[in-house]
């Protein structure tokens, strides 16, 4: 994606991503709102069209409409059979997915547990809710341990445009 920024895109296409990533902060329940360089905002646009095998966007998309998360849920057991499940609501609309970040276990006291997030796994929109992310989850961070705190962020993102909704977060203690 350097590469691209640097010697594929023309300075017009460098100064539209600078003015949209003006005008399309990012938003992040610790952070807040902040802009974006062109560059973030084009990196944010177009990293997960690429791993999704579509085209990258040389100019920002005027489209920035996404649903928006409004509901979400997670139960975390270690006894028999573990479980990790997710609940959102509603589902992704048409060309959305859910992407769903989560961070490694912390002691039970500490509330701040969500800045080594990092991406799991992703549903889209026919997939349903609750799903289990036992698996994603134990492959990134190891076995949920018993009375420690985990955290769950979950978004959604529209492929037609990169965009993202809202982040909403929750954590729990593993029982």
């Amino acid at each position: 994606m350097l590469t691209y920024w640097s010697t594929v895109l023309t300075d017009d296409h460098r100064r539209a991503w600078d003015v949209f990533g003006a005008n399309y902060p990012t938003n992040t329940p610790i952070a807040g709102s902040h802009p974006l360089t062109g560059h973030q905002a084009f990196l944010r646009a177009n990293i997960l069209l690429q791993w999704d095998g579509d085209t990258i966007l040389d100019y920002p998309p005027a489209d920035q409409n996404v649903s928006q998360l409004l509901g979400l849920g997670i139960d975390a057991v270690t006894f028999s059979p573990q479980a990790f499940d997710v609940s959102w609501a509603p589902d992704p609309g048409a060309n959305e997915y859910i992407i769903v970040s989560a961070s490694p276990p912390v002691s039970a006291g500490k509330r701040a547990c969500f800045s080594k997030t990092r991406i799991i796994t992703l549903f889209d929109s026919g997939s349903g809710s609750p799903q289990s992310i036992i698996s994603p989850y134990t492959s990134a961070w190891g076995a949920l341990p018993l009375g420690m705190r985990v955290g769950v962020t979950a978004k959604f993102w529209r492929t037609s445009n990169g965009a993202f909704s809202r982040p909403l977060q929750l954590s729990a203690i593993v029982t």
